[in-house]
């Protein structure tokens, strides 16, 4: 028996030791990345990425852009980590983030947390050039004196951007938020000094018909005063007349419904009319 009780205590111990896995995840180090709907925070070697749920918390969290010092905590729900608590470091008046529009945020714990600082006025930051690059998250501007200013942009931003305005579109931007890289406000598009003045061209003429029409394909309709060929080459099918003049009798005997041939019309005022047909096995 001395040796069963502490395979015992062993037994006991494992799934408790497994249970304790922690439900939160705290760090205190920099924006590394930020689309709005999803945050990272690294410290040396280790980064925490939450998902922010609600649109207003979005928002909020986009105009904060990357490159600023940040205190997090997530709560784990199931198989991902949700911002529960995001602070500000570094700067006299600390901005706190707390997500808690949806229904969908992490049962309570049994902890308060403190009601968010005022958060200060943004800085706004604007550029007018044109669209030098866009993916990755982020579009930027070079202005015409060189400079330019990059913004951090969301999936939906990007892709509405890559129809509206794509790279080489001279635009306006108005971008809000700290760091290297802040969050896009507005683009709108705008006429650029150099575009040259519109020109009215004449309306194309239309070349005039051929003399001569020659088509390869299946006889399609057959009558005394017609036949019509579906080209083998695709396109519309072409219909000529067929006359008592000599040669398109001719070449109307020649012919029959649904036969493989090759004919020749030649141009009779707004029509053309039969002249030769040669069958074609």
């Amino acid at each position: 028996m001395r040796f069963v009780l502490p395979t015992l205590l062993a037994l006991v111990l494992v799934p408790a030791a497994v249970s304790a896995a922690p439900r939160a995840q705290t760090i205190t180090g920099i924006v590394t990345a930020n689309s709005g709907d999803s945050i990272t925070v690294t410290a040396g070697d280790r980064s925490v990425t939450c998902l922010v749920l609600g649109a207003k918390a979005q928002a909020a969290i986009a105009r904060w852009g990357t490159g600023v010092k940040a205190a997090m905590a997530c709560k784990r729900d199931g198989d991902r980590l949700l911002l529960f608590r995001l602070a500000r470091l570094g700067s006299k008046e600390g901005t706190g983030t707390t997500p808690h529009e949806t229904g969908t945020t992490p049962k309570d714990t049994g902890t308060t947390a403190p009601p968010p600082a005022p958060a200060p006025t943004p800085i706004r930051r604007d550029a007018r050039g044109k669209v030098s690059a866009l993916g990755g998250g982020s579009i930027t501007v070079t202005r015409d004196g060189g400079t330019s200013l990059t913004c951090s942009v969301t999936d939906g931003q990007a892709k509405s951007i890559a129809q509206g305005a794509p790279v080489g579109t001279a635009v306006l931007i108005v971008c809000t938020g700290d760091g290297d890289r802040p969050a896009l406000l507005s683009l709108e598009r705008v006429e650029t000094s150099t575009q040259p003045p519109p020109t009215t061209m004449p309306p194309p003429t239309s070349p005039p018909p051929p003399a001569q029409l020659t088509v390869l394909g299946v006889v399609t309709a057959l009558s005394s005063d017609g036949v019509t060929v579906k080209p083998d080459a695709g396109g519309d099918a072409r219909r000529c007349r067929i006359t008592t003049a000599a040669d398109s009798a001719s070449a109307a005997a020649k012919l029959s419904l649904g036969a493989h041939v090759g004919i020749v019309c030649r141009r009779d005022g707004d029509g053309y009319v039969l002249s030769g047909a040669t069958p074609i096995n």
